[in-house]
């Protein structure tokens, strides 16, 4: 399938989404273009952040307090730092990368980083990673949902049932979300989203101090388990880290698409990540202590109308979170498959096939699947580690570290940028050539550690 029906002028990134010739254009087939076609984004930066925050938190936040405990409140504290300067380098790097390069998907990041094996590889973790992210998710509807309808509605068991509960809302309310081919169409859903979150820390904040007196809650500089903690916060900054795969996505929706733009869009989003993040780690251990739980909710009493609340919000909050990592594992299936490429277009019936059997397949998982915090830790450090950290440290190396002792091949592939994009030259930096080293040494690091720590329990 080609865009041969459309004007030959539309595609130029140069070219405004408010221009004249970017108006006739239809929503659908902006919506088209907008997947993999630069020059076609109409969002806001505070817009594509909250976008970048729904996909990079997600269900990864509630295990924050378990980390801190895993890994000790101070130490704890650190880790969500360096984690969350991590993933803002490796988003600006990506993008970097992309635009230098002239790609916009990620597996082709993985190409040119290290050739086909790597293009193979990248799509193969990114779609088991985000099996392991969707199962997380329904693990939390399921502990979620059903605990509601048993107390408010014990007259019919059947809304007790977890297994019924997930298939209905998957198919009726979650699946309908999946149909567009572009994740910007999600915009809007993630601002409500995004905006759940407070009202899920409100809850907490209201009715922890009835439960803290029960617990011990020691102020920790290491904790008892370091190892099982890296994959835990890897997860929770990077979603386990179909955050990569986002990127590019959310880069494309974006109005101005100038790497000022979205080192901003970034900005903001990395900082919403660590307050929401580090607000609801400190709230959940500083209350539960020593007995917090990968699942934070199941602290809390069944019956406590307040916290009954939150729980519909995070229930709610992850059925608008769920496609954000559908959309990408989708995308990098069809890649697998050879049926979405710069010269194969996926069609509309193979597009819909494929959604419909991915769909049943991840909502299978969330129902049979039910250890939360194993499947944090080891999805986080073996898949999150690669493809978030070290893969875009690798592809910036590449691009950028060679062209710094080449002054004629820069200044030609200088002039090639501007004109093919009308877009800023990045100029290569040693200091993020230095961070690019850092993904890699780090990410590999807590790869191994995750995996060591995965086989000994």
């Amino acid at each position: 399938m080609t865009h041969s029906h459309l004007p030959t002028i539309y595609g130029t990134t140069n070219r405004p989404s408010g221009s004249a010739d970017n108006q006739r254009i239809t929503e659908s087939e902006r919506d088209l273009l907008q997947a993999d076609t630069p020059g076609y984004g109409h969002r806001s930066a505070l817009k594509v952040a909250l976008n970048l925050v729904n996909a990079t938190l997600g269900a990864g936040i509630i295990g924050v307090a378990y980390a801190i405990l895993s890994c000790g409140v101070v130490l704890g504290t650190i880790v969500a730092l360096i984690v969350a300067c991590m993933t803002y380098v490796s988003l600006y790097m990506m993008i970097l990368v992309g635009k230098q390069n002239h790609f916009y998907q990620v597996a082709q990041l993985a190409q040119f980083a290290i050739g086909k094996h790597g293009y193979n590889l990248y799509n193969f973790f990114v779609f088991i990673q985000l099996l392991g992210v969707t199962t997380t998710y329904f693990i939390l509807i399921g502990d979620s949902i059903p605990v509601l309808f048993q107390q408010y509605f014990p007259s019919i068991p059947l809304l007790g049932n977890r297994i019924f509960v997930i298939m209905v809302i998957s198919w009726l309310f979650i699946f309908p979300l999946h149909l567009s081919r572009s994740i910007g169409t999600l915009a809007n859903w993630s601002i409500v989203s995004v905006l759940l979150l407070p009202l899920i820390l409100l809850t907490i904040i209201i009715r922890c101090p009835s439960y803290a007196s029960q617990h011990e809650s020691p102020i920790t500089i290491v904790g008892p388990d370091i190892l099982g903690s890296l994959g835990i916060m890897a997860f929770a900054f990077g979603c386990a880290q179909y955050l990569s795969k986002v990127a590019f996505s959310n880069f494309l929706s974006l109005q101005d698409q100038s790497s000022k733009s979205w080192s901003k869009t970034t900005t903001i989003s990395t900082m919403l990540c660590l307050l929401l993040a580090l607000g609801f780690g400190y709230i959940g251990y500083f209350t539960f202590g020593v007995d917090v739980q990968a699942n934070m909710f199941l602290n809390f009493s069944p019956t406590d109308p307040i916290i009954n609340i939150g729980r519909l919000a995070l229930a709610i909050s992850l059925i608008l979170t769920i496609p954000t990592a559908f959309y990408p594992a989708r995308e990098a299936l069809q890649m697998m498959l050879g049926f979405d490429s710069r010269q194969h277009r996926t069609s509309n019936t193979q597009h819909m096939i494929i959604t419909v059997l991915l769909f049943a397949v991840m909502v299978s998982l969330g129902i049979t699947v039910r250890s939360l915090g194993k499947v944090y830790g080891i999805v986080g450090g073996v898949t999150a580690t690669m493809l978030n950290y070290m893969m875009p440290g690798l592809a910036y190396l590449r691009a950028f570290a060679g062209r710094r002792w080449t002054k004629a091949e820069n200044e030609e592939s200088s002039q090639a940028l501007l004109s093919a994009e009308g877009d800023d030259e990045h100029s290569p930096s040693l200091l993020l050539e230095v961070m690019a080293a850092g993904l890699l040494i780090v990410g590999a690091f807590v790869m191994v550690v995750s995996i060591y720590g995965a086989i000994r329990t």
